[in-house]
């Protein structure tokens, strides 16, 4: 195999040039969708960059601030950046310097993936241009969201496991298990990724026939580390917060798949439809033409390395495909597609089927000819629209709905009006008008101020509370805990006045 400095080389298709390609396109998209307003446009990006900050500006700061519910590295990652800096936290941008640096790991580790497979500098260009020149990822690599931390670490894993079977050098197992223990606690797709790199593992100790200890021992070591932190998530979940349940992040009450899923769903127990949806979003995500070459080259990647464990490896990204099918089957996650239900919801999901398929497109690339195909290919289906930025359409439609320019409303007025003093809200449901509300989040009363929380909700002025603001059950919109409390108990609030009223919500503030 060649040396990693070969690999350095100045080269066209050099890793040098692939990475100076990549940081260009980088900031060349993080430039254009900021200047199109399109960076803090999920609520679930708005709500990373809230979690971060609160954690280090909270009224109780603690770690408990993280929460229990979304995993804890993308927040902690994003602390430095958003607690010393109120513009990089309110315009979104502290997350998109997340998700560009965690984009250029990922080119780096396709790349050399795909060269420690093939030591072919054309084929290794050809999967990190597969994966790096997707327009769906360079969005997503332009604002605050969690894929692209997902896609680095599970990339940097891959990577040092293939050269592992390779090497049988321990160095490249453990940061092999370093990199999947940043992922585990990125998303939990990652911790399916933990189980199938067991199973290649298992494989690998098969065919090179180690002794059952040295099996075991291989497994252990690899694993300690992911497995450590996801029995650490278990236990964050059974003592810091209530009801003390160890699956809290799945089953809570902010957590639990009824918030998100309706049981009216078309792919609720339905296989042909929710493999349908997932092949469309993946379809969506990727493209027609890479989708085809994709699947060329994964049964000439079959045929070629007839599965040798080296090899093996790269194969198990694919099985996120079968894991979301699963998931919406049972009605676990929820992912719309216009095709099947008519709107857009959680199609990022299947842009994880890039990953794969860049390494296998970029192995098939090693035949001569096949490198400039691809590259025509891409380029031109970009060009005549055959890929569609469809993370971009969703959060465009996301951006016009009612509900989000409803929300947006009362945002910008309390975030205009407020002066000072603590404010009583219900964090969830109301992301975006606590987002707007920029750093005043620091001074915010919510349900995860467990010192705080329930006495205000008892008695509001007892804990200082200067503002309280309360969704209402209107337009669609479910009532917010707030607004319920004080519609039992509306003797609470002979202290406050009504300062504004709209269908959505009533904001009080304490009478002078």
């Amino acid at each position: 195999m060649a040396s990693v400095q070969s690999i350095k080389g100045g080269a066209m298709f050099s890793l040098k040039m692939t990475l100076v390609l990549a940081t260009l396109a980088s900031v060349l998209s993080f430039g254009y969708f900021l200047g199109q307003d399109l960076i803090a446009t999920y609520p679930d990006g708005m709500s990373h960059l809230m979690i971060a900050k609160r954690t280090c500006a909270s009224l109780t700061p603690n770690p408990q601030q993280l929460g229990n519910v979304w995993l804890p590295l993308p927040h902690i990652l994003l602390m430095p950046l958003v607690c010393p800096n109120d513009y990089l936290y309110q315009n979104g941008i502290a997350g998109s310097l997340l998700s560009m640096f965690s984009y250029l790991l990922a080119v780096v580790f396709i790349y050399k993936t795909v060269y420690t497979l093939t030591e072919n500098t054309k084929a290794a260009f050809v999967g990190a241009f597969v994966f790096g020149a997707n327009l769906n990822v360079l969005y997503m690599q332009s604002i605050p969201m969690t894929e692209l931390v997902l896609f680095a670490t599970i990339a940097g894993s891959l990577y040092y496991l293939v050269r592992w079977n390779q090497s049988q050098n321990d160095i490249h197992l453990f940061l092999s298990s370093v990199a999947m223990g940043l992922s585990v606690w990125t998303r939990y797709e990652a911790w399916i990724f933990f189980l199938g790199f067991i199973g290649s593992l298992v494989l690998s100790s098969i065919k090179y026939r180690f002794s059952f200890v040295k099996a075991v021992a291989t497994l252990l070591f690899w694993s300690v580390i992911p497995g450590f932190l996801i029995v650490l998530w278990f236990l964050w979940n059974a003592v810091y917060f209530l009801p003390h349940d160890p699956l809290g992040f799945t089953r809570g009450e902010y957590a639990a798949p009824s918030n998100w899923v309706s049981i009216s769903e078309p792919v609720i127990g339905n296989l042909d439809i929710a493999f349908q949806t997932y092949f469309l979003a993946t379809l969506h995500n990727i493209g027609l033409p890479i989708l085809i070459l994709g699947c060329l080259a994964g049964i000439y990647f079959v045929v070629d390395t007839k599965l040798r464990p080296t090899a093996l490896v790269a194969f198990v990204p694919l099985a996120i495909f079968p894991f979301f099918v699963f998931m919406l089957y049972t009605g676990q996650r929820p992912l719309h597609i216009e095709e099947v239900t008519g709107d857009l919801y959680n199609s990022r999901f299947a842009l994880q089927m890039i990953i794969p398929t860049a390494i296998l497109i970029g192995y098939m690339a090693k035949v001569r000819g096949i490198t400039y195909v691809v590259l025509t290919m891409v380029i031109v289906g970009s060009l005549m629209g055959s890929t569609k930025v469809i993370t971009l359409d969703e959060a465009v439609v996301f951006q016009q709905d009612r509900k989000t320019i409803a929300q947006d409303r009362e945002g910008y007025w309390i975030a205009e009006h407020y002066d000072d003093g603590r404010i009583l809200m219900e964090v969830y449901g109301n992301e975006i008008p606590l987002f707007r509300l920029g750093p005043a989040i620091s001074n915010i009363v919510w349900e995860g101020t467990y010192l705080l929380w329930d006495e205000a909700l008892a008695d509001p002025d007892k804990v200082e509370v200067k503002w309280v603001f309360m969704r209402k059950g209107n337009g669609g919109f479910t009532a917010d805990k707030v607004w319920k409390v004080f519609q039992e108990h509306p003797d609470r609030l002979k202290d406050y006045q009504l300062v504004h009223k709209s269908d959505l919500v009533e904001i009080y503030k304490r009478k002078e």
